[in-house]
């Protein structure tokens, strides 16, 4: 949070923050109380407070990237989507991109640059695979965790069931 504070933002992250327990629950079914409850491993509130003006968080990654996106466009910045880069060329003061989608492309300047693996390789960007974790799949799933728990999430949930493994992470707004 204290990145979100220099940045101007953290009362905007605050806003969309998910209300849940600062912990990781392992259990074999949402049904059943967790077999193990352990807390995150960041400072809690009450120890964050004596060195810290800003609090711990959890917010969604989705909720927070607009909130960014429209910080640096208050600050006179430029963010484009569905813009491909087609090259990059590094120099001392920042990179240049040449950009497509215009009759002539026009270079457009960046004091850091951010490639996208996929077009690491056509770049000269080179990067290599370092191991598999394993093969995870993402859904978003709508129920109110809190009113079928009867209490507040932890932060997240480790499902051990062999049916149904998984992790759980609550991402607010009855999402």
């Amino acid at each position: 949070m204290g990145l979100f504070r220099f940045w101007g933002i953290a009362d905007a992250v605050r806003a969309e923050a998910v209300a849940c327990d600062p912990l990781v629950a392992v259990t074999r079914t949402l049904a059943e109380e967790p077999a193990e409850l352990v807390p995150f491993n960041h400072p809690s509130m009450r120890e964050a407070l004596p060195v810290s003006p800003a609090f711990p968080a959890v917010c969604a990654q989705d909720r927070i990237e607009p909130l960014l996106v429209q910080q640096v466009r208050g600050l006179g910045g430029e963010v484009r989507f569905a813009t491909p880069l087609i090259g990059l060329r590094v120099t001392a003061d920042g990179a240049r991109r040449p950009r497509r989608g215009r009759a002539r492309p026009r270079p457009v300047r960046r004091r850091r640059r951010r490639p996208a693996q996929h077009r690491a390789a056509a770049l000269g960007i080179g990067w290599e695979h370092l191991a598999t974790i394993g093969e995870f799949v993402q859904v978003l799933f709508r129920p109110d965790l809190a009113a079928l728990l009867g209490r507040r999430p932890p932060g997240r949930v480790f499902v051990t069931h062999p049916d149904a493994e998984g992790v759980l992470l609550p991402v607010g707004a009855g999402r």
